[in-house]
C-alpha cells in the first residue's frame, strides 16, 4: 500500500489466540441425499489483479470470512483517492500458514525499510497498521499451500488523513 518513500509510519504486531468457531456461508450441507448450498453473501474474491474484489467503502471498514487453499488465492483491491491510514487485522483459523502480501498496482510485493510486506501467518491473529499511504491502487493477496481450505477472517479499516496546506 506504499513504497518505501511514501509511508510515514508502519507497525506490525502479531498476537496469537484461539480460532473462531463459525461456519462459512459457502459450506455445503448434505441431508438425506439432498444437497443444499448456503447462498454467499458476497461474491468470491478473484484470484488475480483483474478479478480482485474491491474493498468498499473507503474511508470505512471491510470485513470478510472465507478460505484459501491449493489452487485458490483471494485478492482484494483497495483504491485510495486521498492519503490514508490503513489497518489490517487478519485471523488465520487453520493450522496451515496463509501468506498475506500487500501489492502495488503492478502486482509486486511492496517493501518498507528493506523489508518485504509479505507475511506467512500461522494460526492466530496478525495486525498491520500503515499510516501515510498515498493515493493509488493497492492489492491484498492471500495464498495457502494446504490441500484443504484454510479458513480466515480479514478486516480492513481505512481513514483519510488530513494534509496540512
Amino acid at each position: 500500500m506504499f513504497s518505501s518513500n511514501n509511508v510515514a509510519k508502519s507497525s506490525i504486531s502479531p498476537s496469537f489466540s484461539a480460532p473462531l468457531n463459525s461456519r462459512s456461508n459457502d459450506e455445503m450441507v448434505t441431508r438425506k441425499g439432498t444437497q443444499f448450498a448456503g447462498r454467499a453473501a458476497q461474491s468470491e474474491p478473484g484470484g488475480n489483479l483483474r478479478s480482485a474484489q474491491v474493498i468498499k467503502p473507503i474511508p470505512g471498514a471491510f470485513k470478510r470470512a472465507d478460505a484459501v487453499g491449493k489452487g485458490d488465492r483471494d485478492v482484494f483491491k483497495v483504491v485510495l483517492t486521498a492519503a490514508a491510514k490503513v489497518d489490517i487485522r487478519f485471523r488465520n483459523r487453520a493450522l496451515t500458514p496463509i501468506t498475506l502480501s500487500i501489492l502495488d498496482s503492478q502486482g509486486k510485493v511492496i517493501s518498507f525499510g528493506g523489508q518485504s510486506l509479505s507475511q506467512a501467518v500461522g494460526r492466530g491473529t496478525f495486525k498491520q497498521s500503515l499510516t501515510g499511504v498515498l493515493p493509488g491502487t493497492y492489492f491484498i493477496r492471500l495464498v495457502a499451500k494446504a490441500t484443504a481450505p484454510a479458513k480466515y477472517r480479514i478486516n480492513v479499516t481505512t481513514a483519510s488523513l488530513s494534509v496540512p496546506t
